[in-house]
Formats: C-alpha cells, sequence, structure tokens
C-alpha cells in the first residue's frame, strides 16, 4: 500500500490539540511525533486509507506519558470536514432510498417514571436491555417438575413396546434434582452489574418492569406501580378474591377427566398432571407510550396445574381457527399489501381493554360449536369433557396479586 504524507500548518490548527491517526499509526506513535514537532510544520507517513482527526484520546497506554492524554479541544476545521462528510453520505443515502433517511441515535435502554436517580453501574445494566439474557441456574422445585415429566413420557414409551426400564431408574433420575452441573458463570454480567441489580431488586421505593410495547426497561415508584395493580384487580365485575388455594382440587378434578378422556383406545391422549403446582401471579407492563402511563395486567398461569393441560388444547384446537382471518407476523401483513394492491382506506382499530371484556362463556360455546358442529372433522373426544377443560383452565385457575392475595379471574382474559 502506498504512503501518503500530509503536511499541516499550525496557522490553522493549535498544534497541541492536533492528533493525526493513520491506519497504521498507534497512540504510542502520536505521541511520539507530538512530542518531536518543533517548526510547527509535522511530516506524517502513513497507509492512504484514512487520516482521522480526534477530539481526544480514549486512553493512555502504560507506556505513555499521561500527561500527552488530557482532553483536547475539537479544532473547528476537524468539525467542519466531520459535518461535510457526514452531509455528502447523507445526501447519497436519501437520493438511494428514495426519501428522507432518519439516522439511528444513541438512546438509553430504559425509562425512568421515578424520581430515584440510578447509578452508573446501574445504567449499564439497565442499558443491557431486555434482549440480553444471562444463563441461571436451574432452581431445584424447575429441576425435579421436569424431571417427573420426563420420568412419566419414559413410562408412556415403555408401555408400548419402545424402550425398557431399570428399577433403579426413579430413584437414579430424582437424585439429579438436588444436584448442580455445568458452568453457570456469566462472562457478560460482572460483580458490578450483579450488585447494581441487587441493590434495584432490594430498594423499597422503585419497581422495574418492562415497557409494554418496547424492549425497553420501566422504572416507577413502588407506591404508583401497586395503586394501578390495585385498581385493576379491585375490579369486582372481573375478579373474585378467595380465601384458600385450588390449586390441588382442580389437579385432581382435570386428572379425572383426563382418565376418562385417554380410557378410550385410539382416540385422544392427554398428558395427566403431574408434580407440585401453586396459584399463577399478576403483574403489570407500562404503556409507556399512551398518556398516564396505564398498566397492561398480565396474569402468568405457568405455576399452574393447567398451564401444560391449556397449551394441549391450543395445539388441538389451533387448525379449527379460521386463518383467513388471521395474520402471523407484520410481514405477511406487508406482503399481502404489495400483492393484493388493496384500494381504499386501511385503518387500525384499537379496541380498549379488549382482553378484560372477552366473553368467556361465549367464547366457549363458538370454539365448540367450529369443532364439533361445522364442516371439519371433529376431534375425538367428547364435547362435554372438552368444555370442562376449557372452563377449567380458563374460569379455575388461581393466582396472586402484587399484594399477595388470591383471586380467581371471573371475566374476561389477560395476556398470560
Amino acid at each position: 500500500m502506498r504512503h501518503l504524507t500530509k503536511r499541516v500548518s499550525t496557522k490553522d490548527v493549535d498544534l497541541q490539540a492536533l492528533v493525526l491517526v493513520v491506519v497504521s499509526v498507534s497512540i504510542k506513535e502520536v505521541a511520539v511525533l507530538l512530542g518531536k514537532h518543533e517548526d510547527g510544520v509535522a511530516d506524517l507517513a502513513g497507509n492512504d486509507v484514512v487520516v482521522a482527526l480526534m477530539e481526544r484520546v480514549p486512553r493512555c497506554e502504560q507506556d505513555i506519558n499521561p500527561d500527552l492524554c488530557h482532553e483536547l479541544p475539537r479544532p473547528r476545521i476537524i468539525l467542519q470536514f466531520h459535518q461535510s462528510t457526514e452531509s455528502r453520505i447523507l445526501k447519497k443515502l436519501i437520493h438511494l432510498n428514495h426519501g428522507p433517511l432518519y439516522l439511528p441515535q444513541h438512546r438509553d435502554g430504559y425509562v425512568n417514571l421515578s424520581n430515584y436517580s440510578p447509578t452508573p453501574d446501574q445504567i449499564k445494566l439497565l442499558n443491557l436491555g431486555l434482549n440480553c439474557h444471562a444463563l441461571r441456574k436451574p432452581g431445584r422445585h424447575q429441576k425435579r417438575v421436569e424431571i417427573e415429566i420426563l420420568l412419566e413420557n419414559i413410562y408412556a414409551l415403555e408401555k408400548l413396546g419402545k424402550v425398557s426400564t431399570t428399577p433403579n431408574l426413579p430413584v437414579d433420575l430424582l437424585s439429579e434434582a438436588g444436584k448442580s452441573r455445568g458452568s453457570f458463570k456469566s462472562q457478560l454480567i460482572d460483580e458490578n452489574l450483579k450488585k447494581a441489580a441487587r441493590e434495584l431488586q432490594e430498594n423499597e421505593h422503585i419497581v422495574v418492569r418492562r415497557a409494554d410495547k418496547s424492549a425497553v426497561y420501566v422504572l416507577m415508584t413502588k407506591e404508583e406501580y401497586l395503586q394501578k395493580m390495585s385498581t385493576i384487580l379491585g375490579d369486582t365485575s372481573k375478579f373474585q378474591r378467595i380465601s384458600q388455594d385450588p390449586s390441588n382440587k382442580l389437579k385432581v378434578k382435570c386428572n379425572n377427566i383426563i382418565d376418562t378422556i385417554n380410557a378410550k383406545k385410539g382416540g385422544i391422549h392427554l398428558q395427566r398432571i403431574t408434580g407440585e403446582h401453586g396459584p399463577g401471579y399478576a403483574y403489570g407492563n407500562v404503556k409507556t407510550h399512551k398518556p398516564h402511563n396505564p398498566l397492561r395486567p398480565i396474569i402468568s398461569q405457568i405455576p399452574t396445574p393447567t398451564y401444560g393441560l391449556a397449551k394441549r388444547l391450543h395445539e388441538l384446537l389451533i387448525p379449527y381457527v379460521p386463518s383467513s382471518w388471521l395474520l402471523k407476523s407484520p410481514k405477511e401483513f406487508i406482503d399481502l399489501l404489495h400483492n393484493k394492491a388493496p384500494t381504499g382506506l386501511i385503518a387500525s382499530l384499537d379496541a380498549e381493554s379488549l382482553f378484560t371484556n372477552v366473553p368467556v362463556n361465549e367464547t366457549i360455546n363458538f370454539i365448540l360449536d367450529e369443532v364439533y358442529h361445522s364442516n371439519h372433522v371433529p376431534l375425538d373426544l367428547p364435547e362435554t369433557l372438552l368444555r370442562k377443560l376449557l372452563e377449567a383452565c380458563t374460569t379455575e385457575s388461581p393466582f396472586r396479586g402484587p399484594d399477595g392475595k388470591l383471586y380467581r379471574q371471573i371475566r374476561g382474559r389477560y395476556i398470560r
């Protein structure tokens, strides 16, 4: 690669503010060149890729005099050069794009709706965003539930003659629930960020939730969050306070229905509910895109006995959903617009409190009509039993609110 020589006069640029970096020139070499300059003209040889004028030296190598690494004012000529270059490139991009082009700008990865000022480490942690996942050590309860399900599947395969087992298999597998194998040390989350996470978690005055329409964290005062959740769960037309946890009774009820369904040979087989279960839990995502930042309530049913059953019923019922009225993704909608070229006005309707106002009983009736009383091939299980399972999954699963109290949803549905 040929070499390039630049002569820069101190008439236009303050010499001590000038740092010329060619691709092949290191910070140390630049410092040496600046130190040797005497006559106000610098001759610098380097590769011809780029000559960049830096506003500061970002860091010092250990063998460089730290005095050379002080922040240096940005010369006017350098600023003009960068501005003209960016403007020229932007004009080309706008021409290629056939329209306006908006360059990405740095934004914090969180929204602070509280009066709390996070520390630098906490800001760094929050800026990692929701798409950053650190490997977590699985809990003993989680491992035991998974092992019990694994055992059930193995015994089901054994009944079909596909596998054979040994008498000590349950003991060997269940003993793994209390063991920890492998390394769960994150290379991304260091000790300072772990400390920052603990500080945020232990702060009694704030809560950290996610935004409803974007993958960012939201800091909100705990008092405001609890007040908004209390208002939602206090609607007695949609939620009912209960005094006892009905999880075990619900598990027994569903298993009795499942046993009745599985008793028919050649029909649909449903997996029995095994393991320990408890109430779900309610929380809210913050709608930062709407005035007053309301919450979108979500009820997680993962700990409940009906969670796995509901997923299985979804697999059985999804073929009966009219595909002509569904879109799988925004990309499918864009492709539809390009291919069909529809005329007229395209409008988007936003239904307020949509999930809260879903009529559960009417929806179940619609599902059963579509499955058993339409042109589709009906499911090979009794209609009355499917109705009981759908009612158990939608209206009988308990959950706890942020206040620790038990609830049951009696109207509508929330995201789960």
